[in-house]
């Protein structure tokens, strides 16, 4: 299996709500990365569901992003949790930058900024 990730994943659990326009859930983060999220739950999307997010990322006030599931582990993976793989789309410079922040990436969330400037 190819790794084609181009962010390291953050092993954590951060609090994040996620919905869709039927669904409205409480849950928490398997990982996270400045390209996506795993998502830990029993309820299971189809992929492609396009979801509205906020993630609580040591702060009172969560980060909102949206992000496309793009994989679902129904237990096939077993170093991982059930639930689905999200990929984000439409994130703001904020949200990228606090992602970066977060996830090790300091340098990455300077340089985002300087280009803004």
């Amino acid at each position: 299996m190819v790794d084609r990730r181009f962010y390291t994943r953050l092993k954590r659990s951060f609090r994040i709500r996620w919905k869709d326009r039927d669904l409205d859930f409480l849950g928490v983060t398997g990982d996270l990365c400045p390209g996506g999220v795993f998502v830990v739950t029993d309820t299971l999307l189809p992929v492609h569901t396009v979801l509205d997010m906020e993630i609580w990322l040591e702060r009172e006030l969560p980060a909102r992003c949206r992000g496309e599931v793009i994989w679902i582990n129904r237990g096939q993976v077993v170093s991982y949790p059930p639930g689905f793989g999200v990929q984000f789309i439409d994130l703001s410079d904020d949200v990228l930058a606090m992602l970066l922040m977060v996830c090790g990436d300091p340098y990455g969330a300077g340089r985002l900024y300087a280009g803004l400037s």
